[in-house]
């Protein structure tokens, strides 16, 4: 009943979206590409599908995370190194580029919230990361 009630949903979203984009959609069917404005929403101006939940635990408490920041023309708090040893390179969740978009909740958006936040946190830090547009080689120090 649950996948009915999915797929009927899902086709009456797609049926109205042709209805109102249908010069739009024929192009994209004819370009082998997917139409998915009416099931990916956007947040922040990202599509939610390119946002990522990471958390990290670091024990003891103060154990440093072992990156390097630093902020980027569009203004984004951007990973520019990740430190050999470190507690996130152990846990391999982030990569340099990746952008860090809230600590916890709050929104990032320089490098003092970052720090004010990051010290405020205690073993569980919850990121939530806006994965680089292309894989970068790896610093790490």
């Amino acid at each position: 009943a649950l996948l009915k009630a999915h797929d009927k949903i899902a086709s009456n979203r797609l049926e109205n979206n042709l209805n109102h984009n249908r010069d739009t959609f024929d192009s994209a069917l004819s370009n082998g590409c997917h139409i998915n404005t009416s099931f990916m929403p956007e947040e922040n101006g990202h599509s939610v599908d390119t946002i990522r939940m990471v958390g990290i635990r670091r024990v003891p408490q103060n154990e440093p995370l072992g990156l390097t920041v630093k902020e980027d023309g569009n203004g984004y708090v951007v990973i520019a190194r990740i430190l050999a040893g470190g507690s996130i390179d152990r846990q391999g969740m982030l990569k340099v580029g990746d952008a860090i978009l809230e600590v916890n909740g709050t929104e990032i958006l320089s490098l003092e919230d970052l720090h004010k936040e990051i010290g405020g946190c205690g073993e569980t830090v919850n990121l939530k990361i806006l994965p680089a547009a292309r894989d970068i080689n790896p610093t790490n120090q």
